[in-house]
């Protein structure tokens, strides 16, 4: 087996995959040869069921089928959010493992980059993830794999981006789509898949296992609810 072996782990917004969409989350094998990708083979993953005991038996039974072994892999690229909270941190913990015991590099991808490789519209486009509320983390892009800006938005601040394209998935607030449809903004739908998520990966640095980070727009919901449960004391007390 070619030692430019890279794994993709896309589990990071399991709720965005629809029964339509033609590709869904999971894992990914591919060369990389003289600059050009080869798939290996990709197994997917049932997006209506927890990751949590799928994600390693997958990789393994891919693994086995297409044959890599443990020292074939070079990098492994994930789908490093923003998304749910659990989806994101089990893709991370398993990346980090897997380079850590094979040497891998590990790359960290934003999510925004593997749904804008797989969006049909035109520039400029943002991908709208991560939705609270009237809230969403929104990602501009003036052209494919770079991200020009990125935060938290609400739907106001569509008008100022002057945008052709929207990304978002079905828990985008119907404001925002009303919004979009005033200001003649196309909506397109988020596919996020671990075949993306290599592609987007190629061109970008990897880092050491301990520093991969999920990409979180805001304080997860776990921590603010430990915060009010464990206030810290008063001056004076």
């Amino acid at each position: 087996m070619p030692a430019r072996v890279i794994l993709g782990i896309e589990t990071s917004n399991p709720s965005a995959w629809t029964p339509d969409a033609p590709r869904a989350p999971g894992v990914a094998l591919a060369n990389l040869e003289n600059g050009t990708l080869h798939t290996l083979g990709v197994e997917t993953i049932d997006p209506t069921t927890p990751h949590t005991d799928a994600l390693m038996a997958s990789i393994d039974r891919l693994c086995a089928q297409v044959g890599v072994r443990p020292r074939d892999l070079a990098r492994v690229c994930v789908s490093a959010g923003p998304g749910g909270y659990t989806a994101v941190r089990l893709g991370i913990t398993t990346a980090a493992l897997i380079a850590e015991a094979t040497g891998a590099e590990a790359v960290p991808v934003p999510t925004a980059l593997i749904a804008v490789h797989n969006a049909n519209g035109e520039y400029p486009l943002a991908v709208a993830l991560a939705t609270k509320g009237e809230e969403a983390h929104v990602s501009l892009f003036h052209a494919p794999g770079t991200i020009a800006r990125a935060g938290l938005m609400t739907c106001p601040d569509l008008e100022v981006l002057n945008l052709r394209t929207l990304v978002g998935d079905a828990y985008l607030p119907a404001t925002w789509r009303a919004e979009a449809a005033r200001l003649g903004i196309a909506m397109a739908p988020t596919v996020l898949d671990p075949e993306a998520c290599i592609a987007c990966g190629v061109g970008l640095e990897g880092v050491e296992p301990e520093a991969l980070r999920p990409i979180y727009p805001r304080e997860p919901e776990a921590v603010r609810k430990w915060r009010e449960l464990h206030p810290p004391p008063r001056s004076g007390e």
